[in-house]
């Protein structure tokens, strides 16, 4: 242990075996199915040594990388052990397709990366300290309505302190022992429905090697805002304030049932919804309406609730 370290090198690694003696040459043997580079092995008892790993050219191959110890010449390892070596950070590997309910308060949830070089081994943790994840403050976003595909941008809020941020735009990025790093605690205001793109940027450097010569990552992640709980209605249409000769007035009222941020709710087919209508007309018109009890049922093509009544009566 550990199972895998930098091609940088240096990394203390103990293999667990039996029967190695105190004085003999021993070497641990690191290897795949192209290179293969040999390190002194250090005695600690018959069942342990112990060596530091050395640099590696490239990072190994996933599967193929292991290591072998042998005293003498001869082979002392019962079987190979393996062990990655891994490069720097080449891509980023995010959760994508998440739908996001609107809300006052609509929070993101934690999202978990993982950071991969050139052969797809995962960096986390061992590229932490010198690990910087910047994240674009605002995200793309094109609307969801049918009528009028729109073009806008969602800001991104975060609810930690920069004080518990690892990052320079004082996202709240931490490193997991698991090889993933998370990113949490954010959350959009009031998000109108839609179809959305945020970008995430990843610096990477290894000790001694700067930052601006490390490679700088890109990743797109993909989700989707979509309507919340409802929470009021909406007139779509209403009476126009003419009259016919039958006191009838028209056309009668269509309702849209919202969330918070006003995204159109996808009615239950058999909700109904009623109310009371109070009003009147210009002053001096003499014209009221109170307490004529409307029902409205939605319309299961349109999704806009409709008034179920004949006709909406002036006295």
């Amino acid at each position: 242990s550990p199972s895998k370290g930098l091609i940088t090198g240096g990394m203390n690694v103990t293999v667990a075996g039996y029967g190695f003696d105190d004085g003999g040459y021993l070497m641990c043997i690191f290897y795949d199915d192209a290179y293969e580079i040999s390190t002194p092995g250090y005695y600690h008892r018959s069942t342990l040594v112990s060596c530091i790993q050395p640099a590696w050219p490239r990072p190994s191959h996933r599967g193929k990388s292991f290591i072998k110890i042998t005293q003498d010449r001869v082979i002392k390892s019962v079987m190979k052990v393996p062990y990655e070596v891994v490069g720097l950070l080449e891509s980023l590997r995010v959760p994508t397709g998440m739908k996001i309910p609107s809300a006052p308060i609509s929070e993101i949830p934690a999202l978990q990366m993982d950071g991969l070089d050139s052969e797809g081994h995962t960096i986390f943790p061992l590229v932490t300290e010198n690990l910087i994840l910047t994240v674009q403050q605002r995200v793309s976003c094109i609307s969801s309505s049918v009528a009028n595909k729109e073009h806008f941008d969602l800001l991104i809020q975060h609810s930690l302190p920069s004080s518990e941020a690892h990052l320079v735009s004082d996202m709240p990025f931490s490193p997991l022992q698991q090889g993933r790093g998370t990113l949490q605690g954010l959350f959009f205001e009031r998000p109108r429905a839609a179809t959305c793109t945020a970008i995430y940027e990843v610096y990477s450097s290894l000790p001694g090697i700067a930052r601006s010569e490390g490679p700088k990552v890109r990743q797109e992640c993909h989700f989707e805002v979509v309507a919340g709980e409802a929470d009021h209605l909406g007139l779509v249409e209403g009476p126009s304030g003419e009259i016919d000769p039958n006191r009838k007035v028209s056309p009668l009222p269509v309702l849209e049932l919202l969330d918070a941020a006003g995204n159109l709710q996808v009615p239950n087919p058999d909700q109904l919804v009623s109310g009371t209508v109070w009003g009147s007309g210009y002053p001096g018109s003499g014209i009221s309406v109170t307490g004529q009890v409307l029902t409205f049922r939605p319309n299961p093509f349109t999704g806009m609730y409709e008034c179920t009544c004949d006709a909406l009566m002036m006295p």
